[in-house]
């Protein structure tokens, strides 16, 4: 073996240029791969950072099947002290902003209150300190960014939305929960009604207990709580899944359908690197015939041919795995609006090991090509019929591949231009927005929240403000009408916003009936303003103003408005009955988003709300600064995250396939040669012998493209949930991806006819 790797290199060394194009070829094929199994095993294989993780289930409310709110307080305390299932149950509040004051600079991160249990329920130990209730508890990354890393913050003071509070613990680097959290407050829950659904909530499974008896549990509790609180709770029932489901969500179709993308990309790689092989062997068949002559066994020759062709895959896969490096820091910086958990990618031990065994497994299979020639010392001129039908082979198999990746990669990207180019019913250019909280102890009433934001306002010209930003921010409550029982309002779900007077101009929304809110609409005038969808829903027949409705509260507002659509749910749901509440209306929304229309570059306009922010209070920094383009490219991110990857891999594979049919006929109008020069010399012209080479092109590129047709229409159902206003069977993207590989072929062939066309007849016939 130490032999034959010598010879190896040697072999190698005196051909650089078809080394180094063979390993840049499998690491275009290794790398992706690679990047895409540790995307896969970080999210749906490797055991999550949790003890016993599969015993943990998540609990939420459904009121339609398929659909998962948070539980309300009153509800978890129920169902924690009646259930017979779970040994322990624990649940933090959905992720909110908390402001931390007491460092270098003011700073707003994404938090969450938690019972004191959780971290023990999740069996997670903190890095530093312990858990202590009342107390701060930081994640490694936070800990990192503002701290330093300094070991000797545990026992510091910092000021938590204006309340003074020690630092106790910093968890591990991977652990998060819920959410992207950073900052964690254990201690007791908020007092809240039945109404009021905001928990998290997590249990681990008695020993022996499945899912199945679980979810037999808890829907029996959640009647049984909907009888006692008819008004609240009747109809209300649970979704329970497991921990790795709540957190992976969605995305997993996604990474599945990538991954099966980016194996079809590794098969056009062997592919290709199994013609440069034969073309490679072809060349060296006298060499290899004469050792065979001299007594080379023909499994000498074999071991031989695989060591080089492993040495090659190593090789590749060796930079496939740096290419693999930094396409998981490419995914990890830019896909934090869709993975739930994008710090989790990492290549370790496992990736490197799948790495070896996609080499080593990639090395056998290209490798093999070159042990079907026909090793004799007249096999040179005349090749052979196995060799000939494999190098037509590999064409139809690279086109046929490629045009599964090209429909897909096309089917998404439509879809990603359909559901971003859709009407979200604001004028989004020129709109900068930034998020602010006020916290509750220097703000401890909604007067004192309206008077803030409003003098905030009046320093910055062609500004509102806005609970919920479109795609962004939602939030609903239940509907019902003077005069209706309290149980009725369960069946109507409507989004709500709290807008400052102005902010339907500011965002360009138009209105259709009656008028804005003004300064003087606050409690206890209490008066609303709803979108068109609501108006058409509930007074089909007639203007909806001055009619008056319950909104989360027993309360009364009359409709004083009615205003254009907004998608709130998202670009590619359909508008929803949306009800628009006055600053000043009972509903503390304490963190709420600044809008600013103006001309000015982003970095002014910030530069500007900071100033202002300062000037009235200078521990509520601004934060979360995006245009208003950002927002909506936010709302459609796993759509554009998945066509883009999907573009990328396609792209590679048509440039791929060029160069694998490019070379495929260069090597077969060489070994045509003595053939096409014995046709010119009987009368066929040039044309004839364009026509002979491009044509035997198309027709294997359109043998290609059949099979590839018939597998896509296929594979591409496993798109249609990922799709918007296409068809998984689109002809357009059919027919012109079709069109688009002919092409292709038809370039990629033509040099190498033009040059079999201007063959010399006499030259061809001294061939031998």
């Amino acid at each position: 073996m130490l032999t034959d790797f010598r010879y190896a290199v040697r072999s190698l060394l005196r051909a650089p240029s078809f080394a180094v194009l063979l390993i840049a070829t499998l690491a275009i094929g290794i790398g992706p791969t690679t990047t895409m199994f540790s995307i896969v095993d970080s999210l749906l294989i490797r055991d999550l950072p949790y003890r016993d993780a599969d015993s943990i289930i998540t609990v939420a409310r459904s009121r339609v099947p398929g659909e998962a709110v948070p539980v309300s307080v009153p509800d978890f305390i129920d169902f924690r002290t009646r259930n017979t299932v779970f040994s322990d149950m624990a649940a933090a509040t959905a992720r909110g902003d908390y402001n931390i004051s007491g460092v270098d600079e003011p700073l707003r991160v994404l938090g969450s209150a938690v019972t004191p249990n959780l971290f023990a329920l999740l069996g997670a130990k903190p890095f530093l300190g312990s858990i202590k209730q009342n107390e701060v508890v930081l994640s490694h990354g936070l800990w990192h960014r503002t701290f330093g890393e300094k070991r000797d913050i545990i026992g510091r003071t910092v000021r938590i939305n204006g309340s003074a509070m020690r630092i106790a613990a910093v968890m591990p680097r991977r652990f998060s929960y819920p959410g992207r959290a950073e900052l964690w407050i254990p201690g007791p829950l908020p007092e809240h009604d039945r109404g009021y659904h905001q928990l998290r909530v997590v249990g681990r499974l008695k020993p022996g207990v499945t899912l199945a008896q679980a979810e037999a549990e808890l829907a029996r509790l959640a009647r049984q709580i909907g009888d006692e609180n008819p008004s609240i709770s009747r109809g209300i029932g649970v979704r329970l899944a497991t921990l790795r489901e709540a957190l992976v969500g969605d995305v997993r179709r996604t990474l599945l359908v990538l991954f099966g993308a980016v194996v079809f990309l590794l098969l056009i790689a062997c592919s290709n690197a199994a013609n440069l092989l034969l073309t490679r062997a072809a060349g060296r068949q006298r060499e290899l015939a004469i050792r065979g002559a001299v007594g080379a066994t023909r499994g000498r020759l074999a071991r031989q041919l695989l060591f080089e062709s492993l040495l090659l895959s190593l090789a590749g896969g060796v930079t496939g795995l740096l290419l693999a490096y930094g396409g998981v820091a490419i995914v990890r910086a830019t896909s934090d609006a869709y993975l739930s958990r994008p710090e989790l990618l990492a290549i370790d031990g496992r990736v490197l090991a799948f790495n070896f065994a996609v080499a080593v497994l990639t090395g056998v299979l290209f490798g093999l090509a070159p042990l079907t020639m026909n090793l004799t010392m007249r096999g040179i001129t005349r090749g052979s019929t196995i060799h000939s039908r494999l190098r037509d082979a590999s064409v139809v198999t690279v086109v046929a591949f490629t045009f599964l990746l090209l429909v897909g990669a096309g089917l998404l990207i439509r879809s990603f231009v359909h559901a971003r180019n859709v009407d979200v019913g604001i004028r989004p250019d020129g709109l900068v927005t930034m998020r602010i909280a006020l916290p509750e102890r220097t703000y401890p009433t909604t007067e004192s929240t309206t008077a803030f934001c409003l003098r905030l306002l009046d320093r910055i010209p062609q500004s509102a403000t806005v609970s919920g930003l479109p795609t962004a921010n939602i939030n609903s409550g239940n509907l019902r009408f003077p005069g209706e029982e309290r149980v009725a309002r369960a069946r109507r779900i409507v989004t709500i916003s709290a807008v400052s007077p102005g902010w339907f101009g500011v965002a360009g929304i138009p209105l259709l009936e009656g008028r804005d809110f003004t300064r003087e609409d606050t409690a206890p005038r209490q008066v609303v303003i709803i979108s068109r969808t609501m108006a058409r829903r509930y007074w089909p027949s007639r203007s909806p103003l001055g009619e008056q409705v319950l909104v989360g509260s027993d309360d009364r507002a009359t409709i004083v408005g009615v205003v254009a659509d907004v998608r709130q749910s998202g670009v590619t749901y359909p508008p929803t009955a949306h009800v628009y509440l006055p600053l000043g209306m009972p509903v503390p929304f304490r963190a709420t988003n600044i809008v600013v229309r103006s001309s000015r570059p982003t970095k002014e306009v910030v530069e500007m709300v900071q100033r202002e922010l300062r000037a009235l209070d200078p521990d509520i920094p601004p934060y979360l600064v995006r245009t208003m383009d950002e927002v909506l490219d936010d709302g459609v991110a796993g759509r554009g995250f998945l066509a883009m990857i999907l573009g990328i891999f396609a792209a590679i594979a048509l440039t791929l396939s060029t160069i694998g049919i490019y070379g495929v006929i260069a090597y077969g109008v060489t070994q045509r040669t003595r053939e096409l020069g014995i046709r010119m010399a009987a009368g066929a012209t040039a044309t004839h012998v364009l026509r002979l080479v491009i044509g035997r092109v198309v027709v294997l590129a359109s043998i290609g493209i059949a099979f590839g047709a018939a597998g896509a229409l296929v594979l591409t159902r496993w798109l249609e949930s990922l799709l918007y206003q296409v068809s998984p069977a689109d002809p357009w993207a059919f027919a012109a991806v079709a069109a688009l590989l002919l092409v292709t072929a038809i370039l990629a062939s033509a040099r190498p006819a033009s040059r079999a066309s201007r063959v010399e007849p006499a030259v061809c016939l001294r061939w031998e």
